[in-house]
């Protein structure tokens, strides 16, 4: 590999790991004055220079560029979403300042990805320039990466320092998480004792490197941000705070997923259990048929609660990731004839809804209160919501109108709302709630006769933003033949559509 002159870097050792190669390179850093180290894993559909996405990746306290790549296992999903991963030292070393080796959470190994302004510090410790600065244009030019097609993450001061990275850069960029991040350091003991040291003892001047506070000022491109915390982490109260940040991510409008993940700690079990998951997240962000403007908004996942925020006003979260895609197809098992039926759509970015086996009689007998589950998945088979319910049947196979209620599912399997029907016999409604909210967020609106679904044509429902009426979308079901009708299992497709978005891209359905 060629290598630019004007910014060289010289290779330290090199890997191969899952059909990739895991690097780790050096050169003299500009910004912090001292040689620095980053390791670079290159997946293999970029070994024969194909230019692919990077995502970085920031360490925590104490760590330098190795702990990542030995203990995380990062490689097999980078590997697999052809991603380039680099994970640059967290500090200068060696600059023989007076007190950097005297803590373990101060100076070495604890630069904080802040740019100091103490005397003492203000010359070398400049971690954040140096990530979003210098080491960006080094991987550019000496690397087969897309140029401005990065994404950033890291674990717990790695985490405040991917986040800040963002809000500080809008746009640098498309996407950032974070696991167990100091999420409002000036609170916390650890950021204090950092802050005070690299920017002085004024508080004010700690909050522009503060998420928490960073984030009620951010006005920018959305950040599709991603948080996992684990419960049991000893370091959540006095140092993490992430509730903190996620209050701030609500009162600004800004859009988060807060994954509360029930008896983890703070230690790389916890990251190498959920690191797939991160890179698949980035990697949706790199891809360009996947639109990511306003990504789920969550107080926790993980556990029994997790709460919507809007863009503007607390709803719209899971239908906006539903509106990335132009068509909803649910399969169905079918018998012989219902497999000759011919499939439409094509060419369409698609989200498949998989129902989970049930039984023919379960199907033809309970049909509509008959329990079922179904998984939403994009069209690389990525679960992105699971719909289910509850056997409901009881003996009222037969009855006209019965209230039906739909429960709506992270893939970590937290419950994330519900889609309720109205008790109407003539007039279809459904209603779409968050667990934070009373009233209904959505109102899903049918024909005015539920026998319309047997008419031999194509149904429509109108979608409708609760509180102002206002019409936001809409489903479509169209009719597929007599054939299909009514010699399949599916033949209540239509209340399974519930967020299908019409095919037809008219301006009031955006």
């Amino acid at each position: 590999m060629a290598l630019a002159n004007a910014m060289s870097v010289s290779l330290v050792s090199s890997n191969v790991c899952f059909g990739g190669k895991q690097e780790v390179y050096s050169h003299e850093s500009r910004e912090v004055k001292c040689k620095m180290s980053f390791s670079v894993y290159i997946p293999p559909k970029a070994t024969d220079g194909t230019k692919v996405p990077v995502l970085y990746w920031l360490s925590g306290l104490t760590c330098t560029e190795q702990n990542f790549i030995i203990k995380s296992g990062f490689q097999r999903y980078a590997s697999e979403e052809g991603v380039v991963v680099v994970g640059p030292d967290t500090s200068p070393r060696g600059l023989h300042i007076d007190g950097e080796e005297d803590d373990y959470d101060f100076g070495t190994g604890a630069g904080f990805y802040v740019d100091a302004t103490q005397d003492k510090w203000k010359n070398n410790y400049r971690m954040f320039s140096y990530v979003t600065q210098e080491l960006i244009p080094i991987i550019e030019q000496n690397f087969p990466v897309i140029s401005g097609c990065q994404s950033i993450c890291g674990h717990s001061m790695g985490g405040h320092g991917a986040i800040v990275c963002a809000l500080k850069n809008p746009g640098l960029y498309k996407s950032v998480s974070a696991f167990s991040p100091i999420a409002n350091p000036s609170k916390g003991k650890w950021g204090q004792k950092a802050f005070t040291g690299y920017l002085g003892n004024d508080p004010k001047d700690w909050e522009e490197w503060d998420s928490t506070y960073l984030v009620q000022k951010y006005n920018g491109p959305p950040l599709n941000l991603l948080i996992d915390q684990g419960s049991d982490d000893t370091y959540l109260a006095e140092d993490l705070m992430g509730k903190n940040l996620v209050d701030s991510c609500a009162l600004a409008n800004v859009p988060v997923i807060y994954r509360l993940q029930e008896g983890y700690d703070h230690s790389f079990f916890f990251v190498s259990t959920f690191i797939g998951e991160h890179i698949r997240h980035h990697s949706k962000a790199f891809d360009e048929n996947v639109v990511t403007e306003q990504p789920i908004t969550a107080t926790t996942v993980g556990t029994t609660e997790f709460s919507l925020f809007g863009p503007s006003s607390a709803d719209g979260a899971s239908l906006d990731i539903l509106k990335n895609y132009e068509a909803l197809i649910v399969k169905q098992e079918v018998d012989i004839m219902g497999q000759m039926c011919d499939k439409y759509l094509n060419g369409k970015t698609i989200l498949t809804a998989t129902e989970e086996e049930e039984s023919c009689c379960s199907c033809n007998c309970c049909r509509r209160g008959r329990r079922f589950e179904m998984k939403l998945t994009d069209e690389k088979g990525r679960e992105v919501l699971r719909l289910k319910m509850k056997n409901h049947c009881c003996g009222q196979c037969f009855c006209f109108c019965r209230y039906e209620k739909l429960q709506v599912f992270s893939p970590t399997d937290s419950k994330i709302g519900s889609i309720e029907e109205s008790c109407n016999c003539f007039h279809k409604q459904l209603m779409v709630y968050s667990l934070s909210n009373s009233d209904p967020i959505y109102s899903v609106n049918g024909p005015n006769c539920q026998s319309c679904r047997c008419c031999c044509t194509g149904t429509t429902f109108s979608i409708n933003n609760y509180s102002t009426d206002e019409k936001c979308g809409t489903i479509a079901k169209k009719w597929s033949g007599l054939a299909k009708e009514a010699l399949t299992y599916a033949d209540n497709f239509c209340d399974l559509m519930y967020f299908e978005k019409s095919p037809k891209k008219d301006d009031d359905d955006d």
